[in-house]
């Protein structure tokens, strides 16, 4: 039997933990990206007058 860790998640075995570790991983960038961690230049906003 392979030797149970604790983790976040409780206690797994170390195929589990690995699994885990990659979800996280992609959870992490893919946050990061949905928040605009990785963008270079801010969106800038364009004020446009309405036309009456």
């Amino acid at each position: 039997m392979s030797p149970m860790r604790r983790t976040a998640y409780g206690y797994v075995c170390t195929t589990e933990e690995q699994i885990e570790r990659k979800l996280d991983l992609e959870l992490k960038k893919r946050r990061a990206k949905q928040h605009g961690a990785f963008r270079l230049h801010k969106k800038e906003k364009r004020h446009v007058k309405k036309q009456r």
